[in-house]
């Protein structure tokens, strides 16, 4: 009988992780919109309008905006 030796698969990296995650989302079109629209509602859900802000508020928001 043939001794053969162990096969060891290296662990994937996070790039690689990601990318299968993202494969398997793109599969399924009802888990790929929801998994789109996470960020647009994250952004819609903490958006406070300018005119509900203070004076001191709306210039550190615009200080904040500068710096980026």
């Amino acid at each position: 009988m043939l001794w053969m030796e162990p096969v060891y698969m290296m662990a994937k990296s996070r790039a690689e992780i990601m990318q299968d995650f993202r494969k398997r989302m793109k599969e399924d079109p009802e888990r790929y919109r929801e998994y789109l629209s996470q960020p647009r509602n994250r952004k819609s859900k903490n958006y406070v309008a300018a005119e509900k802000l203070t004076k001191k508020e709306k210039e550190k928001r615009s200080e904040n905006k500068m710096c980026l």
